[in-house]
């Protein structure tokens, strides 16, 4: 089955898809296939960030609107089955109701014609019957071209052959009955052979009538048992689909369907490269792609609703490292924590690329790829100048004695800055009024004492804790060896 539209050509060879359309003529294969392009428009080209949601809800959303669209259709097929059949039966009601006005117009015309005493000649009466003859048939020309569809051009001309001999007959028959005038029961016989022959001229058309009745029953059955078919099949398919996001919901599941589609991706964009799924293998990633005097490239793919947490970053870096290659790690619909958008960052000689919501655009993937190869081999030639710059002996020994006296330098003013500030230390130390701290000690409460009493003899006062902690010292052992010499006595 062949399918042209202007210069485009579309070849069905599959026998099944054949068998479908050929038994269901009814059906178009252009409709059938629009429907179905819009389908997969509304399901894969508009994903939002949130894949799961948005594909189920667009999913089960067409097919309820379809649903609800064949339940209306199968409705409206009941209900044009039943207009059709009431315009029919009006149609042929409306149509007898004026032809038999006619029969009628036309047979009281001619007994009028035939009784009219002023009429003394016969031709004078035969030129009248004559005459209202075509008179009514062109009003049943008139009236049936309005009836008869203009497709119908068969059962057109039938009737109007039909109409010519019945008009030659009528004539006949009027000249038979211009000759008989004179005898009793010669109109009556005319009028019931005018009326036989009418009714035979207009048989085609009540057959016409009743065969497109039983054409447009039988049309519409098969639609309605077409629409039935439709339906049960896209209840099947609802199944199906029910079915397919129940398994989708699981995030294993719901990872491979976004393998899937990356794979799709880079084999489409790289047709000459090799590119492996290593999703099952340990600090591999999920694909390494290898291109000829190209650098090899490790992928990681994530399919997440929210930011991807450090970690998953921690883990892409480690596969970099034990791969020892450059990576992009895409995050499909959702950002990535502590990195830009299209961030380059530069691990142990490896370009590492951060995308966000990729969304899987051959666009984005492409420049990440483009990037690590256009810095892959400005790193190499970088490598390749530190490898040649080399320091001979000598410089080297000159660059260690350097050193050594700028560490001498160094800690000796480390030295001079601490004897510096401990004798700062002391000289403000002594800088001290005692009798004004006592005096005003006396008479304002926010005024601090610098003076610290010895707990154990409570006569040395001195104004460092240091020195207080260096008598109470001395002054423990003077206080012990005064309780020794008093307890001899």
């Amino acid at each position: 089955m062949t399918s042209i539209s202007n210069d485009f050509k579309i070849t069905i060879e599959n026998k099944e898809i054949w068998n479908f359309y050929n038994n269901n003529k009814n059906i178009s294969i252009e409709s059938a296939n629009l429907l179905l392009i819009k389908f997969i428009e509304s399901m894969f080209n508009h994903l939002t960030e949130n894949l799961e949601t948005n594909v189920n809800t667009q999913i089960l959303s067409f097919i309820q609107e379809n649903k609800i669209e064949m339940s209306q259709i199968k409705t409206n097929l009941s209900t044009i089955n039943e207009n059709l059949t009431k315009i029919n039966s009006d149609v042929l009601q409306s149509m007898n109701q004026q032809l038999v006005t006619l029969k009628r117009e036309y047979i009281e015309d001619v007994k009028q014609t035939v009784t009219n005493s002023m009429l003394t000649t016969y031709e004078k009466i035969d030129s009248l019957i004559d005459k209202n003859t075509g008179h009514l048939l062109d009003k049943t020309t008139l009236l049936l071209n309005d009836v008869i569809p203009k497709n119908q051009e068969q059962v057109s001309r039938q009737i109007n052959e039909n109409l010519r001999l019945f008009h030659q007959q009528i004539a006949e028959d009027t000249s038979k009955l211009v000759g008989s005038m004179s005898k009793e029961g010669s109109l009556t016989e005319f009028i019931a052979s005018f009326d036989n022959k009418y009714n035979a001229v207009l048989q085609p058309l009540y057959t016409f009538f009743s065969a497109s009745e039983e054409r447009i029953t039988k049309n519409i059955d098969t639609l309605k048992e077409s629409s039935i078919q439709s339906l049960m099949s896209k209840n099947k398919v609802l199944d199906d689909l029910g079915e397919f996001l129940s398994k989708y919901k699981g995030s294993s599941n719901k990872g491979k369907f976004g393998e899937q589609n990356l794979s799709s991706i880079l084999n489409n964009l790289y047709t000459n490269a090799e590119i492996t799924n290593t999703s099952g293998t340990k600090a591999s990633g999920d694909f390494i792609m290898k291109r000829v005097d190209k650098p090899t490239i490790l992928f990681e793919n994530k399919d997440y609703d929210y930011n991807i947490p450090k970690d998953e970053i921690a883990k892409f870096i480690r596969d970099v490292d034990t791969q020892n290659m450059h990576g992009i790690f895409c995050s499909q619909y959702s950002g990535i924590s502590f990195k830009q958008n299209f961030q380059i960052d530069i691990n142990k000689g490896n370009v590492l690329v951060y995308i966000q919501h990729c969304e899987y655009s051959l666009d984005k993937i492409r420049i990440a790829v483009d990037i690590i190869d256009s810095l892959s081999v400005k790193l190499q030639d970088l490598n390749m100048d530190e490898d040649n710059n080399t320091i001979s002996k000598e410089v080297l020994d000159e660059i260690n004695t350097e050193y050594q006296a700028f560490i001498l330098q160094k800690e000796a003013m480390v030295t001079l800055v601490k004897d510096f500030t401990k004798k700062i230390s002391t000289h403000i130390d002594d800088i001290k009024l005692p009798c004004l701290d006592k005096y005003l000690s006396h008479k304002y409460a926010y005024v601090k004492s610098n003076c610290f009493t010895c707990d154990i003899c409570s006569i040395f006062v001195a104004t460092t804790k240091q020195s207080l902690s260096a008598h109470k010292r001395g002054c423990a052992k003077k206080m012990k060896a005064m309780e020794n010499v008093l307890t001899e006595k």
